[in-house]
């Protein structure tokens, strides 16, 4: 302890070096979903981390939807959960046969709606996103809701929509419900509802 006291006091900044870029906001409390559905195409392959690349293999399952823009993916947390302030967004992963990363159905235009009861949403926030590779958030002010909802409002090539993965959570503060067991989710059930 005397000699790690010593190093503290020793120790100054290298202010002649340049800063560390800005860093995102992480997904600190993420808030697991006990059911998903979405208004076309398999509503479970948004939220299955798990089973994307398996024993290091380029499997990537993903919500990929049928019919016109805007479509839409929906989580049930299973229970009304505070705190709620982000949404995040895998876009796809996979490449064409030339090594190119494929961005065709990367959501570009979005809004972002909850519920309490699955039947009344309200936009929380909307915007765009750059159509690459990379995770997306939605940042929010905090809200009550079991059901989260992204909306595809606009996409790379404008015709279908595609996520590798959605979540939700908190950022500012760990989500808590009223929930005194906690959902058991042994599968995520998909179900496909009409467009809204």
């Amino acid at each position: 302890m005397n000699r790690l006291a010593e190093v503290g006091a020793a120790w100054t900044p290298n202010t002649s070096r340049p800063t560390l870029p800005a860093q995102k906001d992480v997904l600190l409390h993420p808030v697991t979903p006990a059911a998903v559905t979405a208004t076309s195409g398999t509503a479970a392959n948004s939220v299955d981390g798990l089973i994307d690349h398996p024993k290091s293999t380029k499997f990537q399952s993903l919500w990929e939807t049928t019919g016109s823009l805007p479509q839409s993916v929906t989580l049930d947390l299973g229970a009304s959960f505070t705190h709620l302030d982000t949404l995040e967004y895998l876009p796809r992963e996979d490449k064409d046969s030339s090594g190119a990363y494929v961005t065709t159905g990367n959501i570009t235009s979005y809004e972002i709606h909850t519920s309490t009861d699955g039947s009344t949403f309200t936009r929380v926030t909307s915007g765009t996103w750059a159509g690459d590779k990379t995770v997306k958030q939605a940042r929010f002010g905090a809200v009550s809701a079991r059901y989260v909802r992204l909306v595809a409002v606009n996409t790379v090539g404008g015709s279908i929509a595609v996520a590798s993965e959605v979540n939700c959570g908190g950022i500012a503060a760990k989500p808590t419900s009223s929930l005194t067991t906690p959902v058991e989710t042994p599968a995520c059930r998909a179900v496909t509802t009409p467009s809204p």
